[in-house]
Formats: C-alpha cells, structure tokens, sequence
C-alpha cells in the first residue's frame, strides 16, 4: 500500500508517493513518485451536506465540499484559492500549474488521494474501513452521521444482494 512521505528540503516540504517493502535487512521505502510541494490549508468552517444520489456523485460533493470549507471558491469546472486550482474532472491539484499537495486536516490532497478515492468502490460493508482510510488520508474529515449518509448507496446495495442469495436458498 503506498502512502504520502514528506521530505524537508531547504525549509521547505515536498511530497512524495512511496511504498514500503519487505527485504531480508528490513523494511525499505520505495520512492514511487514526487508529487509536488506541500501548501498547507486553514479551515474556515465544517459545513457538509449530501444532496447527490450515487456513491459516486457523493464522493464529488464531499470534495468540493471540503475544499469550500478551507476557503476555496468554485469557477466554472474548478475550485480555486489565490492561485491553487483544483479541477474535479479530471482531478489535478495545482499551483501555477505545478503539482502540489494541499495538507488539510490529518491528510494530503493531491491527485493522487483524491484519484484513489474516486477509484474505490466498496463493494460490502467491511469495505467501510478501507473508505474511511482513503477519506483521512486525502484530507477529508467528515462526522459520523455524513459518512453513514455518503455510504447508504452501498449499504443499500450489500442488503438487496443478501436478501436475493436468501431468496436463491429458501
């Protein structure tokens, strides 16, 4: 599993992609990809609200929604702040059109976070953890209530599948 590593250079910190692996003198980390500089992100307020129906779409809101809560205003397909620009489709995360990765609560939002997040599907409850990891780790932080909400498509869905294999059986 890859996470964020950030190296100081100079006095100032740089994101990078890496992945821990196993050898036989111990763990070693494997630089996978430099991401960008890191800017740091003040919140302002911590307003979240679902309208959207799918999973997906949920996800989306969730994001912009984070990011309007740290300050940043929506133009045309982007959400921008001074001169960070985050396009939502596709994802970039950028300043003066560089890669960056924005530190915003306990996490990282980056393309990279933010692909990841996009990318998984939970397929059963026991996938909420995972979800709930990929959340933190770009950034997002949502009370027990949204997140409950932002997972119903899925819940929903795991308790039709159960119900049609016991309809199968019985």
């Amino acid at each position: 599993m890859s996470f964020i590593r950030i190296k100081k250079i100079k006095g100032q910190n740089y994101a990078y992609l890496v992945k821990n692996t196993w050898t036989k003198k111990g763990c070693r980390q494997n630089v996978g990809k430099y991401i960008g500089k890191v800017i740091n992100c003040k919140k302002l307020q911590n307003d979240h609200t679902l309208t959207k129906e799918t999973y997906s779409e949920r996800i989306l809101e969730i994001i912009q929604q984070e990011l309007l809560n740290h300050g940043f205003k929506t133009e045309t397909n982007n959400l921008v702040f001074e001169d960070i620009s985050i396009s939502i489709n596709p994802l970039n995360v950028k300043k003066k059109n560089k890669n960056i990765a924005l530190q915003i609560n306990e996490g990282f939002m980056c393309q990279e976070t933010l692909q990841q997040l996009q990318e998984f599907m939970p397929k059963s409850e026991k996938d909420l953890e995972k979800l709930a990891v990929l959340l933190v780790e770009a950034g997002i932080k949502l009370n027990q209530n949204i997140f409950l909400q932002l997972c119903e498509p899925l819940i929903a869905k795991s308790k039709e599948q159960e119900n049609s294999i016991d309809e199968f059986y019985y």
